[in-house]
This record gives C-alpha cells, sequence and structure tokens, in this order.
C-alpha cells in the first residue's frame, strides 16, 4: 500500500504539471485576443465619450468664435447649450446607426466584442470576459480626461489632435487582428465548418483534452441539429418565438437602464456641474478626473464579483443605492449656495454614485444577453442590447443639457425614478442566470433542446 503512494503523487504532479502547461498555452491566446479587441473597441469608445469633457470651455469657445465667423451670428446661451449637446452625441450618433447591423454582421463576417471574448474564452470565463468592454471604456474615458487637461493636450493648438487620439489603439488593434483566433462556437455553428472549428478550439485550449472533447461534442451537436437556423437569426422570428421575448425585453431595459442611470449624464457634463456647483475650473477638472478614475477602479474590482456574486443581488443592491446617491447629490448641489462645505458633499456623492453603479447596474448589461441567449440568436441579442443602449445614450446626450438648464440640480430626479423601476423590473423579472451551464459545454442535444431560462428568484 505504501508502495504505491509515490507513484500516486508522480502521475498527480505530472497531471498538474500538464494542466499547468495547458492553462499557461490556453492563456497566451486569450490574452492576445483580449488585448486586441479592448484596444479596438472598448478603450476607443470610452475616449470618444470623455475626450472632450476636461477640454470643453477651450471648445465651446471655439465653436462661438467659428459660428460667428461663418454666419456672423452670436449664440445665445441657450442655442450654445443646445448646440454643445449635439456636438457631444455626435460619437453616439454613429453607434446608434451601426448596432442594428451588429446581428447581420456577426453572423456574416464573424464574432463582435463582447461576444467573440465569451465564446472564446474558457467555459469558467465566459461571463467575466464580457464585463471587460465596460471596464475598457472606463480606462479610454480615464485616459481621454487626463490627456485632456490643460497642461497635456487640452489646449486651443492641440485639442484637435486630443479629440483623433482614440486612432492610436484602434490602430494596434488592427495590427494585432491577423493573430486573433477565431470563434469554435462561430466555426460550428453558423459556417458548419467542422474541421476548422475543432483546430481553432485546440489552439484556444492548448490541444486535445477531455474539457476540450466535450466542448466539441456540444459544439457538433449543436451543429448538427442545426440550431442557429431553426431558431430563425431575424428579430422578426425571435419575437414570434415565446421563449424569446422575456429574454429580449431584459435585454433591451437592462441597456436602456444603464444609460438612463445617469451615468453618462455625469460624464459628459461632470465639469460643467462642478462649475455650476461653484468649483474653479482646475477643481471642476479634478473632480471629473477623479470620478472617471473611481469609475474605472471600481470596473476593475466588478470583474470577480461578476464571477462568483449572483446578478439579481449585483443589480438590485446597485439600483438602490444609486437612488441614495443620486438624492444625496442633488441635496448638496442645491444646498451650494447656502452651506459652504455642500460642493465637497456633492464631490463624495458623485463618486460614490460611481462606484455602486460600478457593482451592477455597469457590467451587467453588457454581458447578460450571452447568458440570457444560446449560441444562435446571441448575437441578435446582443445587436438589440446594444442598440437600445446607445439610442438611450444619445437621448441622455441631447436631453440632459435643456433639462438641468430648465430645472438645475432637480434633473437629477429623472434618473432617480429610472433607477427606482430598474430596480421593481430586476426583482420581477430577471432570471438568475449565475451558474447556468453554458450552451457551448458538454451537455446531451436533449437539454440543448429543452434549454430555457428559470423563473426569477428571491434575492
Amino acid at each position: 500500500m505504501t508502495e504505491k503512494v509515490p507513484v500516486k503523487e508522480e502521475g498527480v504532479a505530472s497531471s498538474s504539471k500538464e494542466n499547468k502547461e495547458e492553462k499557461e498555452h490556453v492563456a497566451i491566446w486569450v490574452i492576445i485576443a483580449v488585448i486586441a479587441t479592448v484596444l479596438g473597441s472598448g478603450i476607443p469608445s470610452g475616449y470618444c465619450l470623455g475626450v472632450i469633457n476636461t477640454p470643453q470651455e477651450i471648445i465651446r469657445a471655439w465653436v462661438k468664435a467659428t459660428v460667428l465667423a461663418h454666419s456672423d451670428h452670436v449664440l445665445t446661451q441657450s442655442e450654445e447649450l443646445y448646440l454643445w449637446a449635439v456636438i457631444v452625441s455626435t460619437f453616439v450618433v454613429g453607434a446608434v446607426m451601426g448596432c442594428p447591423l451588429g446581428g447581420f454582421l456577426a453572423h456574416k463576417a464573424g464574432r463582435l466584442m463582447p461576444m467573440y471574448l465569451s465564446e472564446v474564452a474558457p467555459a469558467a470565463l465566459r461571463g467575466v470576459m464580457a464585463v471587460l468592454l465596460p471596464s475598457a471604456m472606463c480606462l479610454g474615458l480615464l485616459l481621454s480626461q487626463i490627456l485632456g487637461l490643460e497642461y497635456i493636450m487640452g489646449t486651443r493648438e492641440c485639442w484637435p489632435y486630443l479629440v483623433g487620439g482614440f486612432g492610436v489603439p484602434v490602430l494596434v488593434a488592427l495590427l494585432l487582428q491577423p493573430l486573433l483566433p477565431i470563434s469554435p462556437a462561430y466555426c460550428f455553428i453558423v459556417l458548419e465548418d467542422e474541421g476548422r472549428g475543432r483546430k481553432a478550439l485546440h489552439r484556444l485550449r492548448g490541444g486535445p483534452s477531455k474539457s476540450t472533447e466535450a466542448e466539441e461534442l456540444a459544439l457538433r451537436s449543436l451543429m448538427i441539429k442545426n440550431q442557429f437556423k431553426e431558431d430563425g437569426l431575424g428579430l422578426a422570428c425571435m419575437v414570434k418565438n415565446e421563449k424569446y421575448r422575456l429574454p429580449m425585453l431584459i435585454v433591451m431595459i437592462f441597456n436602456m437602464g444603464q444609460q438612463f442611470s445617469g451615468i453618462n449624464a455625469v460624464f459628459y457634463y461632470s465639469t460643467l456641474i462642478f462649475r455650476s456647483a461653484g468649483l474653479s475650473i482646475e477643481e471642476s477638472q479634478g473632480a471629473s478626473i477623479g470620478a472617471a478614475a473611481v469609475n474605472w477602479i471600481v470596473s476593475i474590482i466588478a470583474i470577480p464579483l461578476i464571477r462568483y456574486t449572483r446578478r439579481r443581488v449585483l443589480l438590485i443592491y446597485s439600483a438602490a443605492l444609486c437612488v441614495i446617491a443620486q438624492g444625496i447629490l442633488m441635496t448638496s448641489l442645491a444646498l451650494i449656495p447656502t452651506i459652504s462645505f455642500a460642493s465637497y458633499v456633492s464631490i463624495v456623492a458623485l463618486l460614490s454614485f460611481v462606484l455602486v453603479y460600478n457593482l451592477g447596474i455597469g457590467p451587467v448589461p453588457f454581458m447578460i444577453a450571452t447568458e440570457l441567449f444560446s449560441v444562435g440568436p446571441r448575437s441578435v441579442g446582443i445587436s438589440i442590447g446594444s442598440t437600445s443602449n446607445w439610442l438611450s445614450n444619445l437621448i441622455v446626450g441631447l436631453t440632459f443639457p435643456l433639462v438641468q438648464d430648465l430645472i438645475g440640480e432637480y434633473s437629477f430626479i429623472c434618473f432617480m425614478v429610472s433607477n427606482s423601476l430598474l430596480w421593481i423590473f430586476t426583482y420581477k423579472f430577471l432570471p438568475e442566470t449565475l451558474g447556468k451551464e453554458d450552451l457551448t459545454t458538454s451537455r446531451s442535444p436533449s437539454s440543448l433542446e429543452n434549454s430555457s431560462i428559470d423563473a426569477p428568484t428571491e434575492v
């Protein structure tokens, strides 16, 4: 009996060593995919959202001077405010126009982020991979605000180059593009190319193994059943199918609720908000960068939270705490003229709002579609979510400055109401998706056929 122990330990050590080497090999290709997609999508998106916030005083002065020079017209305060809202939202218009094509392109040309990352990652990390997008957007937002400082690139001479700075990470991503492994799920389910899919899967997982064989078996089962065509790729077909209506509604509501939570209003106009609160330009810019830094740090902290914490818990507590933080922010902004320290309370409240937003409302909408939809209709589900997200972003960008000009700090009541409604919707309708077995892992054909979402569970 004792003679077998060394042999057993040697076997375990050998197996552990092989698993370690396999994980390291897998990590290399997954990391390359993460770097390329983050540089090409996440960081540029966040950069464009925040790039004109810090140097907005200079840019607005240039806009007024340009209008005067070309039309001999002096902009009124309301005209300037609305024109500024249009300028801020210009980037979002392009996103709104492009998102409806996402489902079609994901089917014909290949996967888009975050769908791509969720499909190339190991099963245990798929939910985490989907929330790397908001984390990268937060980083891009922070970088744009730092570079927009007056002593860096926020000057009359440099701000045009600052606005075009998003092209640098995009160029790096394009150079990495040939190295990216294709999604095995896309090969099996969409292209129905088993050989190419197997090759991609072995490349991502470090070669053949038991887990790889199980994943390949599940993908082959989906291909044989032709689930992609059977489920119907088009939006009209999914709307007619009862089992997809609630997941589509959930994805739409969560993405709309994310934007109507008030987060982008805060970052679009954080400098303007703090200026209105009586802070100097330098103090306002510092507070805005502090908010962006908190935004990014908490988005990183949220990555392990997403892996181990129930989605319902994250969303319910995040929405409730956002309402409280916005209530304190609104009250402190209203009291600034009468209470000297109220401006500092407003800064703390804004940073607190950013923190609790990133614990649930921020990351979950970006990845919920990958957990609610199977491989076939997933591209349409993500396209619906993205379109809802950017369209809501556009509405907030165009209307918030006008509402704020009309009712001041009480404009945050709109966001408090939205977060309250999101809390109610989450509690009543969101099924818990944490721990649900992915449809591309080892499952029998019968379980694939009968898969559906669960009813909401108690928090």
